[in-house]
């Protein structure tokens, strides 16, 4: 892609793709609410409101919830960081042969070739 500068010279650049890192909120949101509907659970079973096993089945959910919000999370980083490494070269490609024709002043006399 060319684009002319502000000099009036034209300049000649890469244009990357540059995805957004996958949202935390959903995931922030869980680890918040979870702790909090827990020891609200257990408060109403202090006073009296709620029995025991509704309290543990309340909790239990929460934790499923913010364990399944924390996979849905890390997956979808793994997605991202995996396309992000596929769209992108990481190490540039050429022949080791070509080597010596891309910086010629790195040929030094040596007494073993």
């Amino acid at each position: 892609m060319a684009r002319v500068g502000a000099s009036g010279i034209k300049v000649s650049c890469m244009s990357a793709r540059h995805d957004a890192a996958p949202g935390d909120q959903r995931t922030t949101l869980a680890l918040r609410v979870a702790p909090v509907l827990m020891i609200g659970a257990f408060g109403l079973v202090a006073a009296g409101v709620l029995i025991f096993e509704a309290a543990v089945a309340i909790s239990l959910a929460a934790a499923v919830w913010v364990v399944y919000e924390l996979d849905a999370h890390q997956r979808a980083l793994d997605e991202h960081v995996l396309r992000t490494m596929n769209d992108q070269r990481v190490w540039p490609e050429f022949d080791p042969d070509d080597a010596v024709a891309r910086a010629p002043e790195l040929i030094a006399d040596s007494r073993f070739g």
